[in-house]
């Protein structure tokens, strides 16, 4: 707790706030009950401060290269295997960020993954992929197999 409480102290970074912003785009942007038009705003408001703090840093150091933005839903969902694995790996992931991975990605629930600690969301993200996996390779097996049957 004490991190949080320095970390208020001395104010959010530019990346905290892009953060931030891109998890509420992700909020507003259902056209049933959120607010596509906020949605929007916010994220053009997002990638107006992240380019600016982009340009602002030139050579980021080592600590603050580990440090993404957390990717839309649409972009979550069109991630692949490599691109989960090293999601789910990298440590400066919050437990939001995997979440909305879980979610976007998978369809784990929300509900049921914010009451478990980030390992264990890590753990559940490589199990779904492990999951999809075998079914490709089932799927792939099986239409392979279909093919050469004669019946």
């Amino acid at each position: 707790m004490t991190g949080m409480a320095d970390r208020i102290a001395k104010g959010l970074s530019d990346q905290d706030v892009v953060r931030f912003l891109r998890q509420m785009v992700s909020i507003y942007k259902d056209r049933r009950t959120g607010n596509p038009a906020l949605a929007e705003a916010l994220r053009k408001l997002a990638d107006r401060l992240e380019k600016e703090a982009t340009s602002e840093r030139a050579d980021p150091s080592p600590a603050q290269s580990s440090l993404w933005v957390t990717p839309s839903t649409e972009e979550l969902r069109g991630y692949d295997d490599e691109a989960i694995s090293k999601y789910i790996s990298d440590e400066a992931r919050t437990k939001v960020d995997l979440v909305e991975l879980a979610f976007a990605r998978f369809s784990i629930p929300r509900a049921k993954l914010q009451r478990m600690p980030a390992a264990e969301i890590r753990d559940a993200i490589s199990a779904a992929l492990k999951h999809e996996q075998s079914l490709k390779i089932i799927a792939e097996e099986a239409e392979r197999y279909g093919s050469s049957r004669r019946s």
